[in-house]
């Protein structure tokens, strides 16, 4: 949940600078920014509302590892990190069938995508086809999703 509150601007025929603060108890990987021009409930709407500069600025977090985000997952370890050719998710029991996985790149494509039919404590996921970066995972089983971050060499 990101929160924020209204900022009313009144009519003005010059540019209006304004900086509107965004409250997140974590990092967000979307966000959504409604901008309107007239009330809700105008009658005869009209007024333009031009928005030449718009910037997102983020304070900076404690540094956390890659390791120890996979480790507060909850009983999800996905390991080597960074993986080379295949990346090894180890479930420790809290995985029932059936299950899926997905691995996502930075713009949220799906890059693999895998439906597991039969119970598994552990899973290579091929990994060899990606480029060297960084990139998430996903498992969906029974209604719950385990999301994680690893790095491919």
């Amino acid at each position: 949940m990101i929160s924020s509150f209204w900022k009313n601007l009144f009519a003005a025929s010059t540019w209006t600078y304004f900086e509107e603060p965004i409250f997140a108890p974590s990092t967000p990987d979307t966000i959504r920014i409604d901008l309107q021009s007239s009330s809700w409930n105008a009658l005869t709407p009209g007024s333009v509302l031009n928005v030449d500069y718009l910037q997102l600025k983020s304070q900076p977090l404690p540094p956390i590892s890659v390791g120890e985000l996979n480790r507060s997952i909850s009983g999800i370890t996905a390991y080597p990190n960074p993986a080379v050719d295949v990346l090894n998710l180890a479930f420790h029991g809290n995985i029932t069938s059936p299950f899926e996985v997905r691995i996502y790149d930075l713009t949220g494509r799906i890059l693999y995508d895998q439906h597991y039919a039969t119970p598994s404590d552990n899973v290579s996921l091929p990994v060899l086809f990606l480029s060297a970066g960084m990139y998430f995972y996903q498992i969906s089983n029974a209604g719950n999703l385990y999301r994680g971050k690893f790095l491919k060499n």
